[in-house]
């Protein structure tokens, strides 16, 4: 191995200035590859940004949905509640009012005033008996409606799940593919700053000078494009003067 600088005559023949013309090119091609690689990047760290904040708000619509499902579980409870004692109220009136029938049956014959207050107090307990029934009515459809949002409820909650996994999946993907770019970027700017500056004297084709030492060490010694042998004084530095 040495170290030559090549005159000018050799330097400015067709073949060299051909080489250093496809190595130009095959530079300027890297360098755009780069560009486009480095947009395609910056495109998807913007999805990624995006993609974070819908998980942000499926995240917080998800709370509030389960939030409004305690809420009319709260409400279905209380209204269950005020129905069954509801319906006690009006078992215990339909009770009096049969007892009160009874009775009413029994002194017909024998107290005409009492029969009188028996039946203003029969209408009074028929009048309360209504109402309770009319208002256990009005209880049971709050509830059965109550009832329904819950189960709206559980069922939206499970579909922003579902949303919600699909959304994870898929920023999962995408940071997978964020770091691929970056490594291929990283590979493609350290193989730039490899400069093609060695030259084989036999076929004068173009390689950095690591990788020309490499193959000599390694006992590869033949062109990775021509495939010709070179030996130890066959490759060199350019250095124009």
């Amino acid at each position: 191995m040495s170290e030559l600088a090549l005159p000018l005559d050799v330097l400015s023949s067709p073949s060299i200035i051909n080489i250093f013309c496809i190595s130009f090119e095959e530079e300027e091609a890297l360098l755009s590859e780069m560009d486009v690689t480095g947009q395609a990047f910056e495109d998807m760290q913007e999805q990624n940004s995006r993609l974070l904040q819908q998980l942000r708000e499926k995240d917080d619509a998800n709370f509030k949905l389960m939030s409004e499902r305690i809420k009319s579980n709260q409400i279905y409870k209380l209204l269950k509640e005020e129905k069954e004692e509801l319906a006690d109220q009006v078992l215990t009136f339909k009770t009096k009012l049969h007892v009160d029938n009874v009775a009413l049956k029994t002194s017909q014959s024998l107290h005409p005033c009492g029969l009188r207050k028996l039946e203003e107090k029969e209408g009074v307990l028929q009048t309360t008996l209504a109402a309770l029934e009319k208002e256990l009515a009005v209880r049971t459809q709050a509830l059965e409606l109550n009832k329904r949002k819950a189960v709206e409820a559980a069922q939206l909650a499970e579909d922003l799940k579902v949303q919600l996994e699909h959304t994870q999946a898929k920023l999962k993907e995408i940071q997978v593919s964020v770091a691929e770019n970056r490594t291929a970027r990283e590979r493609e700017s350290s193989n730039l700053k490899r400069a093609q500056e060695t030259v084989l004297t036999k076929c004068f084709h173009v390689f950095c000078y690591e990788c020309l030492k490499m193959r000599y060490d390694t006992r590869q010694r033949k062109c990775p494009k021509c495939n010709c042998a070179f030996g130890a004084n066959d490759f060199h530095r350019i250095y124009i003067t």
